[in-house]
């Protein structure tokens, strides 16, 4: 792959989302129908690879707030865990990152 002709950019109403099929029915319908949606409605932000030669969409990923806590693990995972973590800095919960989505055309995958 031509890395040179890959552009990354945070979707928005202006930009228009070009060709996409990862083999995942759900996934392409979330792309192509739900991924603003959930933008602008700030449940998560969808970041999106795309080629500029072939025109069409490489990749995207979503990614929403979450939270690392005890309720979600297991007993001596979370142990183990806060362990890691000075006494001072320890508490309930911890806020994380999650990839919510994440595609891959199906001519990229591999």
């Amino acid at each position: 792959m031509d890395w040179k002709n890959i552009r990354l950019y945070r979707l928005d109403s202006n930009k228009t989302i070009l060709p996409f099929d990862c083999g995942d029915s759900d996934l392409n319908e979330f792309l192509l129908n739900d991924a603003l949606i959930y933008t602008e409605s700030l449940i998560a932000v969808t970041y999106i690879f795309e080629n500029i030669k072939n025109q069409n969409t490489v990749a995207f990923f979503s990614v929403m707030n979450d939270k690392i806590s005890a309720e979600q693990t297991n007993n001596s995972g979370w142990k183990k865990f806060r362990k890691s973590i000075p006494e001072k800095r320890r508490f309930k919960s911890y806020p994380a990152v999650k990839i919510g989505r994440l595609g891959v055309a199906v001519q990229y995958q591999n």
